[in-house]
C-alpha cells in the first residue's frame, strides 16, 4: 500500500489565493452593479413623482382661471389694438389734411373728401371742391401740383353752379421723410 502524505508542501496556496481574489473582484462588481441599477430605478421613480406632481399643480391653477376673466382680459386686449389702429390711421389722417390745407386757397371750399391709406407712405384723396371760376380752379390745381407731397392729380367731372365751379378731383398724397438738420439749413 502506498502511503499518502498528509502534509501540505505549499504547492496549492497560490491557487486558493487567485480563486478567492477573483471571487471578492466577481461580488464586488455585482455589488456595485446592482448599486447603480437601483439608483436608476430610485431615479426613474422621482421623476415620475415629479412629474405627477407638476401636472396637479398645473389642473390647479387651470382651475383657478376664472374664464369669464380670460375672456374680458382677451377682449380688453383686442380693443387695445383697435384703439392703437385707429389711432395711428387717424394720425395720419391728420397729416394729409395738414398736407392739403396748406396748398388750398381760401376761396376753395371742399364739399366732401374721402382719405385712404394705399400704402405705409402714400393716401388716396377723392375730393369734390367749389370753387369761384375755371381760372381759380386751374390756380388751384397748379398749387397741389407745386407741392412734392401730392401727386397723380386727376380732374373728374366739373360742373357749373350757382355757387361757382363745382369739380371732382383725386390724387395722392405721399409722406415727407424728414432728412433732420439738412432741411433746416437751407
Amino acid at each position: 500500500m502506498r502511503q499518502i502524505n498528509l502534509r501540505s508542501d505549499g504547492t496549492g496556496q497560490g491557487r486558493t489565493r487567485s480563486i478567492s481574489l477573483s471571487l471578492v473582484l466577481g461580488t464586488l462588481f455585482l455589488i456595485i452593479a446592482g448599486g447603480v441599477l437601483g439608483s436608476i430605478f430610485l431615479y426613474k421613480a422621482q421623476l415620475q413623482k415629479s412629474i405627477v406632481f407638476a401636472e396637479a399643480e398645473m389642473k390647479k391653477k387651470e382651475q383657478g382661471i376664472n374664464r369669464q376673466k380670460f375672456q374680458e382680459v382677451y377682449d380688453l386686449q383686442g380693443r387695445i389694438m383697435d384703439v392703437k389702429k385707429y389711432s395711428a390711421e387717424s394720425n395720419s389722417q391728420v397729416e394729409v389734411l395738414n398736407v392739403i390745407s396748406a396748398k388750398t386757397f381760401e376761396n376753395t371750399l371742399y364739399e366732401n373728401i374721402s382719405i385712404e391709406r394705399v400704402s405705409p407712405s402714400s393716401s388716396l384723396v377723392e375730393a369734390t371742391i367749389l370753387v369761384g371760376d375755371a381760372d381759380q380752379l386751374s390756380s388751384q390745381l397748379n398749387a397741389y401740383k407745386q407741392s412734392s407731397q401730392i401727386e397723380n392729380i386727376k380732374l373728374g367731372s366739373s360742373t357749373l353752379e350757382e355757387q361757382g365751379l363745382k369739380a371732382s378731383l383725386a390724387f395722392n398724397v405721399k409722406k415727407e421723410v424728414v432728412s433732420g438738420s439738412q432741411d433746416n439749413l437751407k
